[in-house]
């Protein structure tokens, strides 16, 4: 017993059973530091509830201030709170002993509807949802064939080089070349950039299909 650390024993904090027997599985990560937090500061000093502000939760548990809150909001009724309110101090807080099987449950939807894991660092729904917006096939690097696509959508890339000088020249190069013509069209075309060439033949295509 002399080699033992004093640290630990006899100075331990008492948790409730359900906590680990209900409630360990269910929590993310902040309000699982909220809990043990005020767990700490209620039966850790021998007393059933005690004031305690965001700061020291903040200070003791390595959260921010916001997530302090929200912490304490998804925890719902496993605490019990007496608002301090303006001119009053901090709130009062106290560990709620008297759970019911439906407020466990209502924490496990609760933790379903976040999306939360023991490892998540934040239970905001918006936070850990996933927003994915849809792209449009004309900005990405993969097209549909220029037989599937729609006017609409063609002109779409058309307008893009519409502004180019050399679309007329172009144009009539690349109609010479859809038609089986060569010679100085078909150098002319050799020296065309990717973009202009696409340009060219969604116009020529458009063209034969009027």
């Amino acid at each position: 017993m002399s080699g033992m650390n004093k640290l630990l024993i006899p100075n331990t904090t008492q948790v409730p059973n359900v906590f680990f027997d209900r409630l360990l599985a269910l929590l993310p990560a902040a309000p699982l530091k909220i809990y043990l937090a005020i767990t700490r500061k209620t039966y850790g000093f021998q007393k059933t509830s005690d004031q305690i502000g965001n700061k020291q939760l903040s200070t003791a548990t390595g959260l921010s201030r916001s997530s302090v809150i929200r912490a304490v909001q998804f925890l719902g009724d496993l605490l019990t709170i007496k608002p301090g309110g303006p001119g009053k101090g901090a709130n009062v807080y106290s560990l709620n002993l008297d759970l019911t099987e439906a407020q466990i449950e209502l924490l496990k939807r609760r933790a379903s509807s976040a999306g939360a894991t023991s490892s998540a660092d934040d239970t905001s729904v918006k936070q850990t949802a996933q927003v994915v917006s849809p792209v449009s096939p004309i900005k990405t690097n993969i097209s549909k064939p220029i037989g599937t696509n729609s006017k609409k959508q063609s002109a779409a890339v058309v307008s893009s080089k519409v502004s180019d000088p050399r679309i007329k020249e172009l144009t009539s190069a690349w109609g010479a070349l859809y038609r089986g013509r060569c010679g100085e069209a078909y150098r002319l075309w050799r020296k065309t950039s990717a973009g202009l060439k696409l340009h060219c033949a969604i116009m020529t295509f458009h063209g034969s299909k009027s």
